[in-house]
């Protein structure tokens, strides 16, 4: 069977191919789609009946999760609560499986968070709770004196990981695509079906700003039938600076209207090309590769080529941090290579959701073993 790119995928699945072939693949995906749903209804089952076992560790662990398959934008927010965290005086560390990472090293989600959180422990392993544990008995060893204040995990991508016991769930909502196209994984882009919302105690709908009020309105009705008593909060990202591959950042300053060549190798790059077209640039270009997308010389190579056969010359070529992490260099084809810098900006619910992360209780207050 043919691998399919995650770009055509998207492509078949939301409707927008509309030949032959994709039509084909439409009616396999539904064909499988109920074959994943006894699965995963049955393992969801199976750990809200207590049959299979979920591991506590003595932490305040908040989990960051999505419904759906592609990015959220869950890494701002992971980095943010870290921030949050950390200004109470607690010790934080972050854990996570680590997927697209070689033997031996972080991935790429990683790589980005440890430029702002140089100094927060982020442990990636299959089996979470030990990296859990493993990062509690380091906050142990190097603890000068007691602290009445919990340590703190940040799961990144664990709404599905229930092996491991949590304080808070946050789920992630995409305001781009919320609902995975109503469909469950092939047919659609749901992880599980939308019931899963009950497990959250906070519903983040990320890019926000980027539709209407009628439609977060919308979305935040839909969300909420299915968890009233969750937390609903609005959030955006907004690039702020520059920054290179040395870490200096420099000001983003009036890209209105510079020739600008763009990439990117994320689980949303339309959600990217959306935030560099607010800004207004002249875009040359846009290359789009696989998630997790390995620069070596040979995809370096391809993209000085796409540079250079653009038809206006570009005066810089943009990335994602994401991206930039696994280039080694400060230009491409000659021409300054450059990543946004992204916050987090919320524009609904912070205030609800900070009382709810200030009151988090560690799940377990025996010793890790």
């Amino acid at each position: 069977m043919p691998v399919l790119s995650p770009r055509r995928f998207h492509d078949i699945v939301s409707g927008r191919d509309r030949t032959i072939v994709g039509s084909c693949w439409r009616l396999l995906f539904a064909a499988l789609q109920p074959i994943y749903r006894w699965i995963i209804t049955r393992r969801n089952r199976e750990f809200d009946a207590g049959r299979r076992e979920v591991s506590s560790v003595p932490a305040i662990v908040v989990s960051v999760g999505n419904l759906t398959v592609g990015g959220t934008g869950k890494t701002p927010l992971v980095r943010w609560l870290c921030e949050f965290y950390r200004r109470r005086g607690h010790d934080v560390a972050i854990v996570s499986r680590g997927y697209g990472a070689k033997p031996g090293q972080l991935n790429d989600e990683a790589r980005e968070l440890a430029i702002y959180l140089p100094d927060v422990p982020h442990e990636q392993a299959r089996q979470r709770i030990d990296a859990a544990r493993r990062v509690l008995e380091t906050f142990e060893a190097s603890r000068q004196a007691p602290s009445d204040l919990a340590p703190v995990i940040i799961l990144d991508d664990a709404l599905q990981h229930r092996q491991m016991g949590r304080s808070l769930d946050i789920v992630m909502l995409d305001a781009t695509c919320p609902f995975g196209y109503e469909r469950l994984l092939p047919a659609g882009l749901l992880r599980e079906p939308l019931e899963s919302l009950k497990r959250a105690q906070i519903i983040a709908l990320s890019r926000a700003t980027s539709i209407d009020a009628a439609e977060r309105l919308k979305i935040k009705q839909r969300a909420l039938s299915y968890n009233p008593k969750a937390t609903w909060v609005e959030l955006s990202h907004e690039p702020r600076t520059l920054i290179d591959c040395d870490r200096n950042e420099e000001p983003l300053g009036d890209l209105s209207g510079k020739r600008i060549f763009a990439f990117c190798g994320i689980g949303n790059p339309a959600a990217f090309r959306k935030t560099l077209e607010s800004l207004g640039p002249a875009l040359t270009g846009f290359e789009v590769f696989p998630d997790h997308a390995e620069y070596d010389q040979l995809l370096l190579a391809q993209l000085e080529r796409s540079i250079q056969a653009q038809s206006q010359i570009p005066e810089l070529v943009l990335c994602t941090l994401k991206d930039l992490v696994k280039i080694p260099q400060r230009s491409l084809a000659n021409i300054p290579l450059r990543a946004l810098s992204i916050d987090l900006v919320f524009s609904d619910g912070q205030a609800s959701m900070e009382h709810q992360l200030a009151s988090a209780e560690p799940l377990s207050t025996t010793p890790a073993s």
